[in-house]
């Protein structure tokens, strides 16, 4: 009789990590569709503004608390990133 040999079992962070590869391997066809249709400057701009409205959700009790002081350099800050994109 043939013994049967028996998968590892994988953890539920290996899982994860599977599923958020799969995930992220997955929206390359998206963006090259994307790029397709819209420029790289547009969907850059896209991405960022997407990814920026995420963060003030998730910070919103910080935000409300910068000083105009602080918000300046960000706009400094955040103009300077644009230009080098540009």
């Amino acid at each position: 009789m043939k013994s049967i040999s028996r998968l590892p079992r994988i953890s539920k962070a290996e899982a994860v990590l599977i599923l958020i590869t799969m995930l992220w391997g997955g929206t390359f066809l998206l963006v090259q569709h994307a790029l397709t249709v819209s420029g790289p400057m547009l969907f850059v701009g896209l991405r960022f503004a997407a990814a920026a409205l995420i963060v003030a959700l998730f910070s919103m009790k910080v935000l409300r608390g910068l000083t105009f002081l602080e918000l300046k350099a960000g706009v400094f800050i955040g103009t300077a990133i644009m230009l080098g994109y540009g």
